[in-house]
């Protein structure tokens, strides 16, 4: 099975820099857009190390997707020092092709062919600055109540059911511009749309991290075309992944990010982490 998947995977997904695949016509996929690619001076600023460097913070935080970007952001709002650390690379909007294999294989864990053990299911997990952030399809859903009181009963977490914890939902949907504007169905999800109407079932928009509107020189139709390679990587900046929302906020607090860093294990010392042990 995986064998097959990696087949086909190349065989419809990879292009060179200067020719599209030969494949593409026949499936009616036009291939990358990049017709103009947007200039940026406010990357985010990571730092590179040596033999000889010293680093040092108050808390250590591992993964920059979207649970480590936001409790960076916080703790760095705080006053804490922070450090965040990530096995990733940094890949800027200057570096990100909209080609399949090559960016798969720069932002994805095992760069986009890692399965479970038997091969039938496909695990797409981010692995870079951002994590899933950089390279998922924007759906941003609250975790449903059940589940919330499933986690507080049976796993002890009672503050999961506190007021203050759901309204960090709101906080987290307002900076990260979460909407359902911009919903035009291509026609598979027109058809899912037609088939719920007429067998009588719910079908509602999936809310997303796309910024809610488009520039003000793009029409609708562009903007949407643009927001489906967001999956490879944002050129345009829609999706508002931790890059530049929870991320920047972090380094406006002076948090450092250090890419390119596996951490292999905490140090714990008398019950207290005290220190990890990475390789850069």
């Amino acid at each position: 099975i995986t064998f097959k998947k990696i087949i086909c995977f190349v065989y419809f997904g990879y292009s060179e820099s200067n020719q599209p695949n030969p494949n593409w016509e026949a499936i009616g996929y036009p291939g990358p857009l990049l017709d103009s690619p947007l200039q940026y001076n406010d990357y985010l600023k990571t730092i590179n190390i040596d033999a000889k460097t010293k680093l040092t913070c108050d808390v250590l935080v591992i993964g920059s997707g979207a649970g480590g970007a936001v409790v960076a952001a916080e703790l760095a709002k705080k006053g804490k020092k922070v450090l965040i650390v990530d096995k990733g690379a940094y890949i800027t909007e200057q570096e990100m092709t909209q080609r399949e294999v090559e960016m798969m294989g720069k932002l994805m864990e095992k760069k986009g062919v890692l399965t479970n053990q038997d091969g039938s299911m496909t695990i797409m997990a981010g692995s870079c600055i951002g994590g899933g952030t950089t390279v998922n399809w924007s759906a941003s859903l609250r975790l449903p109540d059940q589940i919330l009181h499933e986690w507080a009963t049976e796993h002890e977490i009672p503050e999961l059911l506190e007021p203050e914890f759901k309204s960090a939902f709101e906080i987290i949907e307002q900076r990260l511009n979460i909407n359902t504007k911009h919903s035009i169905h291509n026609q598979p999800n027109q058809l899912l749309v037609n088939a719920t109407q007429k067998l009588g079932y719910r079908a509602a928009l999936i809310p997303r991290n796309n910024y809610p509107q488009p520039n003000s020189n793009e029409n609708e139709a562009d903007y949407l075309q643009r927001a489906g390679f967001g999956a490879l990587g944002d050129v345009y900046r829609n999706k508002q992944s931790t890059p530049i929302t929870f991320l920047t906020d972090a380094q406006a607090h002076d948090a450092d990010i250090l890419p390119n860093t596996h951490v292999e294990r905490i140090v714990i010392n008398k019950d207290e982490a005290v220190g990890a042990i990475a390789i850069y």
